[in-house]
């Protein structure tokens, strides 16, 4: 989709080589040995929560969108209740795809340029928040926002209440029925890719069509 240009694999250390590589062999492994892939992310789990216990929250994706309920099982979910927080993720899966979740598994539904009206609706009423990313900086990046925009998000999006989801990324604490507002970063390099989604963005608003940025009225 269209946030691939200023995915989260161009930001700070995630744009690194070393990462690059660690990912591309993690993925390898998931792809041709599950079980050994499994069995070292419960080592890894284990020495975390040694170090965080029972405050501790995993995002178990962060670049990809895998369907961990289905792939690890609720008795693999289970087996951490009571040692870490729980697990939560971002996704863009329809929530009819994803509904049944383990009780210490959190998601918040992503907004993409393919997002219905009635996919909106049904993660809200089913309690399941919608992070939007939003152009909302007034100054073009410069000044305040030169690193990180500050400008204000608006205070609904389709009616439901927008909260400021750049404060933490902690989504298991936000309330629900909200809008988790996410302002657009600039990728590690400048405006390559930005600028070309901002003005699709301002033609879909005109032509009354989707997209993955949003720009409020």
């Amino acid at each position: 989709g269209e946030c691939a240009s200023v995915c989260l694999d161009k930001a700070g250390q995630n744009a690194a080589p070393i990462a690059v590589a660690a990912r591309h062999r993690r993925t390898m492994l998931y792809y041709f040995d599950f079980p050994t892939f499994e069995k070292h992310l419960t080592k890894e789990l284990k020495h975390f929560w040694i170090d965080a216990g029972p405050d501790g929250w995993v995002r178990l994706n962060t670049l990809s969108d895998i369907r961990w309920e289905d792939k690890l099982g609720f008795n693999w979910f289970a087996q951490w209740e009571g040692m870490l927080g729980g697990f939560y993720d971002y996704t863009k899966w329809p929530i009819a795809k994803r509904h049944t979740l383990p009780p210490n598994y959190h998601l918040t539904y992503s907004w993409s340029e393919r997002t219905t009206m009635q996919e909106f609706t049904d993660n809200i009423e089913c309690g399941r928040n919608v992070a939007v990313t939003m152009f909302v900086c007034q100054n073009d990046y410069r000044g305040d926002c030169r690193y990180g925009c500050h400008c204000p998000l608006p205070h609904s999006f389709k009616g439901v209440p927008v909260l400021d989801g750049d404060t933490h990324d902690a989504r298991f604490l936000d309330p629900i029925e909200h809008v988790v507002g996410l302002r657009l970063k600039r990728p590690k390099g400048g405006d390559v890719g930005v600028r070309e989604l901002i003005d699709n963005a301002v033609r879909a608003k005109a032509e009354g069509r989707n997209s993955f940025i949003q720009i409020p009225d």
